[in-house]
């Protein structure tokens, strides 16, 4: 087979009908216009994220657990499968060159996902982490595998795991401790509050749809650029974190207090979300300066 004439375009084929099949008719055109990259790049961008996230092993988990798992929440944890792979891939569309082979990106990540998925909770706050270890206690009672479980649960308990595994790969930095400044900064910034409110958006149509992914984009972008700052440091991430917060007091409270009133707003709107990104943007620059 390998040696087959047209075997660039069979694979090309197969793997297109496989993006198709998981994620649906509209995501290659979805995540071109989104990251104005190639159709070939959106590809390869998906086969590296499916990889990592060991998607189709995840989605067997679930789909077998079609007799036990009432079919709503059956249908639920797929959508946080598709999620999980979409954001990844969209990760790698706007931070990767994408110019070494689909094996060696699934490299630069695989087994650092892979640790963060089986051993992420242990660095959430204690109220976090029984909340997700209760989800996933309730999804392998209903049937589910553990791997899927912990894949969709941890998965979701992060802003971006991926971004966490290129920040240790660049800096050196360990793992664990990379993971910890992510975890430090979102408790500290509430960056997860404000995703939260980035998710509950409306959005009536492609043009809001596209800036509430922007929106996402950048709160993942600064996040990544404070924890690569802080990760250069030496010390335990979350000294490094609170000498951070404590550093740029005033910059911060603003923050928090725009956070604030934003989640005190009953419907907040996508120029709400803009003037609270900018004030976020403005933090981050005076860190990473």
């Amino acid at each position: 087979m390998l040696n087959h004439q047209l075997v660039s375009e069979i694979a090309a084929t197969q793997w297109a009908n496989m993006m198709v099949n998981m994620m649906g008719i509209t995501f290659a055109k979805r995540m071109q216009e989104a990251s104005g990259r190639s159709y070939f790049e959106v590809l390869k961008a998906f086969a590296v994220a499916q990889a990592v996230y060991e998607f189709e092993d995840a989605w067997t988990g679930v789909e077998n657990a079609g007799d036990t798992l009432a079919a709503d929440a059956q249908l639920m944890e797929m959508r946080h499968l598709h999620r999980l792979v979409r954001r990844a891939t969209r990760w790698l569309l706007r931070n990767r060159p994408l110019d070494l082979s689909c094996a060696e990106e699934i490299d630069r990540y695989k087994a650092a996902m892979r640790t963060l998925l089986d051993d992420g909770l242990t660095l959430l706050p204690s109220p976090r982490a029984e909340a997700v270890q209760a989800e996933i206690n309730a999804l392998i009672e209903q049937g589910v595998t553990r791997h899927a479980a912990l894949t969709i649960r941890v998965g979701l308990a992060f802003n971006q795991l991926i971004s966490i595994a290129e920040v240790a790969h660049v800096s050196g930095r360990k793992l664990m401790d990379v993971a910890s400044l992510f975890v430090g900064l979102g408790e500290q910034l509430g960056l997860l509050r404000f995703a939260r409110l980035v998710n509950d958006l409306a959005v009536a149509n492609n043009w809001e749809a596209l800036a509430r992914e922007a929106f996402r984009d950048d709160l993942n972008a600064s996040q990544q650029r404070l924890a690569h700052a802080l990760s250069m440091m030496k010390g335990k991430p979350d000294l490094l974190v609170s000498q951070c917060i404590e550093a740029h007091q005033v910059d911060g409270d603003r923050w928090l207090t725009i956070l604030d009133r934003l989640e005190s707003t009953v419907d907040v709107s996508f120029p709400m979300l803009s003037v609270a990104m900018r004030e976020l943007k403005a933090l981050e620059a005076r860190v990473v300066a």
